[in-house]
């Protein structure tokens, strides 16, 4: 007899199982499970997801059997459902209380499979998050913007048939989180059959929008009351500051328009991005404080505007040398930066995370545009033929431990390092990829000398 594990991230009371008599007990269609790996890159445990209820959580191989036993259609009535669950585990109730109580299994006048209960597949890498740029219009333009969106004339953007065809090779490949961003997702004219597509098949989904175009994410949202998914609105500033950095006058209007929907709606959780630069870093304690009072249930992220090769930009980018004196002012956006788990490779790009552009590149994250962070182009080649197949120099970041660059091999703090090396800002900071990113050295810096304290 075994003991089912499971990871929850709700904590579920108990629930009484009623006994309705059905024809056939279901997995709901909202579920999706995919395998994960570990931080030393073992696959054995699963994920669930329910992009309905967002209910989330890790389940070892037992629990993962129920269920597949229940999606195979072998679970007529409740009488077999008790004896699958006594079969595989010791611990009945607290399986059947997660099972019940979160809808994961469903009673139906009739059997219906659910495609997204993944069969097991032998992977190194499975790509377990992928970013969707589906779209290079944006109706902003941002002076720290790293794909120039605001001014592009292109007008590429990802189809909704062209998405939806993927979907064989994502299942293939165990996705499990699926991020839509761009350009501006609200100017992508298939935006909601996009979002509905990947809701319906249980991925977990984040949506990263400017908040420009409120009424259509009003719109969007109303359609989708019974899913529970991730929207992030971008705020960079008070309003004179934020509209200077966007480009438009009424761009935090809009934003604080979108945001003030967002608190209609439980069923999203919602964050605000706040991209920190010279320009902007003077009014963020008076930001911080009206995000307090204004959005006190949302959560809101600083991060560094990221460092591009153009002039404007790089006039409002913080260089390594002003990292000491920016901490001195505003250490979360340091801080916040360092509770990464200790993994075994340097980062997840194109290792456990990837991301399509607008022109069907595979590339290792949405900001790696220069031509040695490329997969390849999907026009050539599947997804999954990509994946599995990479290029050389992915293949070189694939082999690429933790304390690959030198720098990190001569620092002797670097078993304590515990910080993701991003490789596109060490090319971005030093022109180099192979290098260790300053920023990563300054945090592990700093965090060295307050445990020293």
């Amino acid at each position: 007899m075994h003991t089912a594990s499971i990871c929850c991230v709700h904590h579920c009371m108990w629930l009484t199982v009623l006994y309705i008599e059905t024809k056939m007990i279901c997995i709901s269609p909202f579920v999706r499970i995919t395998q994960e790996i570990d931080s030393k890159m073992i696959l054995g445990t699963y994920v669930l997801n329910d992009s309905r209820s967002g209910y989330q959580c890790d389940i070892d191989y037992h629990f993962y059997m129920i269920i597949r036993e229940i999606n195979a259609g072998k679970v007529s009535d409740w009488k077999d459902f008790n004896l699958l669950v006594e079969k595989y585990c010791s611990n009945v109730n607290e399986v059947k209380e997660i099972l019940i109580k979160n809808h994961i299994v469903e009673h139906r006048p009739e059997f219906k499979y659910n495609e997204n209960v993944l069969l097991p597949r032998k992977t190194k890498y499975p790509l377990t998050y992928l970013a969707l740029e589906i779209t290079e219009t944006c109706n902003l333009n941002c002076c720290h913007c790293y794909g120039k969106y605001g001014i592009s004339k292109k007008e590429k953007y990802l189809s909704y048939d062209f998405i939806t065809s993927q979907k064989c090779e994502l299942d293939l490949l165990h996705t499990k989180s699926i991020a839509l961003t761009g350009g501006e997702v609200l100017t992508h004219p298939e935006f909601e059959k996009i979002a509905m597509f990947f809701l319906k098949n249980g991925f977990c989904l984040t949506i990263f929008t400017n908040g420009y175009n409120y009424n259509r994410l009003h719109d969007f949202l109303e359609t989708t009351k019974e899913f529970s998914f991730f929207v992030k609105i971008s705020l960079d500033g008070l309003e004179g500051v934020h509209n200077k950095i966007r480009g438009n006058d009424l761009s935090y209007e809009n934003a604080c328009k979108s945001l003030d929907i967002l608190k209609s709606y439980p069923n999203v959780t919602t964050g605000i991005s706040t991209s920190v630069m010279k320009c902007n870093l003077e009014c963020m304690n008076e930001m911080a404080q009206m995000m307090k009072t204004e959005y006190p249930d949302f959560d809101h992220r600083c991060d560094l505007a990221f460092p591009i090769n153009d002039s404007e930009q790089s006039r409002e980018v913080f260089e390594p040398g002003d990292f000491e004196k920016l901490y001195q002012s505003m250490p979360s956006v340091f801080l916040s930066s360092s509770s990464q788990k200790s993994v075994k490779h340097r980062c997840s790009g194109g290792i456990t995370s990837a991301a399509i552009s607008p022109a069907m590149s595979l590339k290792i994250c949405v900001s790696a545009n220069d031509d040695e962070f490329k997969l390849g182009d999907l026009d050539n080649k599947s997804l999954f033929d990509l994946w599995l197949h990479p290029n050389k120099n992915v293949r070189k970041i694939r082999k690429e431990r933790k304390y690959q660059p030198i720098q990190c091999h001569k620092c002797k703090y670097k078993k304590k390092c515990n910080l993701t090396n991003c490789r596109v800002l060490a090319k971005q900071y030093t022109g180099d990829a192979s290098n260790a990113n300053p920023l990563t050295c300054f945090i592990r810096g700093k965090s060295r000398d307050e445990d020293s304290i």
